[in-house]
């Protein structure tokens, strides 16, 4: 506890009973105004003169505790208090002394003999409440704040009422509490910090920081302060401030910990997961059992692709703490984003079993059994949930599709309705907007499915390629011979959106002659010139060396996941640009291309109504259904030429019986035949088991709706 420098000077004076010197009342008054050095000059040579001087005793020894000098603080004070064991202000000056050094039941005893000999030193019952407070007894120190208030405003008092006004959440109580407290002594850096506390907690940042520098400017060590404003920083996205002040405390030994934790928050916020993981790494290395690291290293792990990691680390921590129902939690949905439905699903249903009344639990066991397939299951779940929780969107989203798959739609209809009453994220948003587009699709109704269909479509993200009319060097490019054949070519899998290239990936897939490539969407996509074009590069010079470094290119992030030379890779590209064929017969000779083909009125509806990969959001209809048009041209230009060797597949042909329809396919890629598997079964039917894709045809019923866009295709 610190006070009121000030206010404890101008209170000794006015309680004196004999005028002082003119020299001591200098000092004093330089005091008041914190000249400090100043001040401390005239006791040191009142002292000189009156060496037996009791106030300037304890007014010096005031002043060299508010200088940081505690030892010759207590000294001074102690002679003050053997040549006058009566004053009150003596022993309250000792108890303060004494708090700071960590004493408390000496610095209890001196502000009891103080109350003893003055009952209304208010400060005396401030510094009760302070130690009370400690000690945990948050009764006793708001009583003790309370009386030290009803005999006048006092800094500490207001500033302990303050804090235990924060603990009780009520902001606004507190803050008016703490700020009185800094308006009667604005540097001391307890009350700045408590105040830094009460506008973090209310969410006034700026003024938050400004508390916290405050603490700062007086206390340098102050610790909690630089904490405060660690955090603050690195939230306001000010990461090299964040930054200095984590490494400033990874000196402090008890807060290493603490500031290795902040560091990799830092890194993650900046996506340098490698870094991110070595700062938790050694956060966990000084106190495994801290959870919110545990949580972040294994996120951070998940990021760079290395799951198997990321479990190991959610692992070793529930190890020492198996009861972790958080970290539970965070690895079981982690076991769920990386496919393991089964795994994941035991996890849930080992906290559901913990919990009963774990209603998150409750609905990640509904989402996992409709993801498994398991979708009777999933239904039941999910109005078990409703019944507690019956403003649950995905549970409701659900439902709904349970509804539809029964053709219950009347049903579906009711569910999608209630969705509206809720607040829901964009992708809830857009679910209720195409499943409103699906029921009147069934009825009939296209022009309202169209309408609906575009509202689902309406603000996702598009990044398409820009797809330029072909430049005269692509030209020169694929007038040149073609080198001998690379033996690592890959074979590449193209079709436009809508065209259901992603399920003839997945039907390959389940082919044990090859490797299918399925990662050029996604947060963590594959970087090598097919998703990072640089086309001037292709058409100009090409050395030998370039040539190999472009091979290297491509291969070493397959190298780095295992898939070695001598394999048939089938990599599927949702972007493709036509000058990407210099790409192909300068550098990767011997590439061959699989075409996955629709008309083009289909794979508009199709991209429309269910629609397609990552980033390829059907956002503007007449736009984009010229997009599609260029992105065909781009596709099939130069299609006279013998290399790269092309196949034009028939998707709907091949996915209505692969086995039948896709031995042209089969012989292409050289393999026996086409097996349907797990794969291909799963990604026949979609969530909930819902149709995929629209059967062959089925853009004659959107003839009138979307006349203009099916025109704009057959313009081209």
């Amino acid at each position: 506890m610190t006070s009121s420098r000030s206010g404890d000077i101008a209170a000794h004076a006015a309680a004196s009973p004999d005028p002082f010197s003119h020299m001591l009342k200098d000092s004093i008054e330089l005091h008041r105004l914190g000249r400090l050095e100043e001040a401390e000059q005239g006791y040191r040579e009142h002292l000189q003169a009156e060496p037996n001087d009791v106030d300037a005793l304890h007014l010096l020894g005031l002043l060299r505790h508010q200088r940081g000098a505690s030892e010759e603080a207590e000294t001074l004070l102690a002679r003050a208090h053997a040549l006058a064991p009566e004053k009150a202000g003596i022993e309250l000056a000792l108890g303060t002394v004494r708090f700071q050094s960590g004493d408390l039941d000496a610095a209890r005893a001196h502000y009891e003999k103080a109350l003893a000999l003055d009952p209304n030193v208010g400060t005396a019952h401030a510094g009760l409440g302070q130690i009370a407070l400690i000690g945990g007894d948050r009764a006793a120190a708001e009583q003790h704040f309370r009386v030290a208030l009803r005999a006048g405003e006092d800094a500490q008092a207001l500033s302990g009422l303050g804090s235990l006004l924060l603990e009780r959440e009520d902001l606004e109580g507190a803050l008016r509490h703490l700020g009185r407290a800094a308006d009667l002594a604005p540097n001391d850096p307890m009350i700045q910090l408590a105040l830094g506390r009460a506008f973090a907690r209310r969410g006034t940042e700026t003024f938050a920081e400004k508390a916290f520098e405050n603490a700062l400017r007086v206390k340098p060590d102050l610790t909690a302060a630089r904490q405060g404003l660690a955090s603050l920083t690195l939230k306001a996205k000010r990461f090299r401030e964040a930054e200095s002040h984590y490494r400033t405390l990874l000196s402090v030994p008890e807060l290493e910990a603490a500031a290795h934790v902040g560091l990799g928050d830092v890194a993650r916020a900046e996506e340098r997961f490698d870094d991110a993981v070595a700062e938790y790494n050694a956060a966990l290395a000084i106190d495994p059992l801290q959870s919110a690291p545990a949580r972040a290293l294994a996120w951070s792990l998940s990021r760079l692709g290395r799951n198997d990691e990321a479990i190991a680390a959610y692992d070793a921590y529930l190890a020492l703490a198996p009861g972790d129902h958080d970290v539970l939690a965070a690895r079981a949905d982690l076991l769920m984003f990386i496919g393991r439905l089964a795994d994941a699903a035991a996890g849930w249903r080992t906290l559901a079993e913990t919990n009963p009344g774990d209603m998150q639990a409750a609905s990640r066991l509904a989402m996992l059994d409709e993801h498994m397939g398991q979708l009777e299951s999933a239904d039941a779940r999910a109005a078990l949930v409703l019944r507690a929780t019956p403003r649950d969107a995905e549970m409701l989203l659900i439902r709904a599709r349970a509804a539809m798959r029964r053709g219950d739609d009347d049903g579906a209809r009711r569910l999608i309705d209630a969705l509206a009453e809720l607040p829901l994220t964009e992708g809830q948003q857009r679910l209720r907007w195409n499943y409103l587009g699906r029921i009147h699709d069934r009825a009939g109704n296209v022009a309202e499915a169209a309408r609906a269909f575009e509202e689902a479509q309406r603000g996702t993200q598009a990044s398409m390629p820009a797809l330029d009319t072909p430049r005269p060097e692509l030209e020169l490019a694929l007038t040149e011979p073609v080198g001998e054949a690379w033996a690592d070519a890959p074979v590449l899998l193209l079709g436009t959106p809508g065209s259901v290239g992603e399920r003839v990936a997945a039907l390959l897939a389940d082919q044990p002659g090859l490797v299918v490539l399925r990662d050029r969407i996604g947060a963590l996509q594959r970087v090598d010139d097919f998703n990072q074009p640089r086309f001037a590069h292709y058409a100009g010079e090409l050395s030998e060396a370039d040539r190999l470094a472009l091979r290297e290119r491509y291969l070493g992030p397959l190298r780095h996941v295992g898939i070695g030379p001598g394999r048939t890779v089938v990599d599927w590209l949702p972007r493709w640009d036509a000058h990407l064929l210099a790409l192909v017969r300068r550098a990767y000779p011997g590439t061959r291309l699989v075409i996955v083909e629709r008309d083009p009125r289909d794979a508009l509806v199709n991209w429309l109504a269910f629609g397609w990969a990552r980033g390829f959001g059907l956002a503007d209809l007449p736009a984009f259904s010229a997009w599609l048009a260029r992105a065909r041209d781009h596709i099939h230009y130069a299609d006279a030429l013998d290399e790269p060797q092309r196949l034009v597949v028939d998707a709907d042909a091949v996915l209505d019986d692969p086995v039948a329809n896709g031995a042209e396919l089969a012989r292409f890629l050289g393999i026996d035949a086409l097996e349907p598997g797990a794969n291909h079964a799963a990604m026949s039917r979609g969530l909930g088991g819902l149709p995929v894709r629209f059967p062959r045809g089925h853009w004659q019923w959107y003839a009138e709706a979307l006349a203009e866009s099916f025109a704009r295709l057959e313009s081209r």
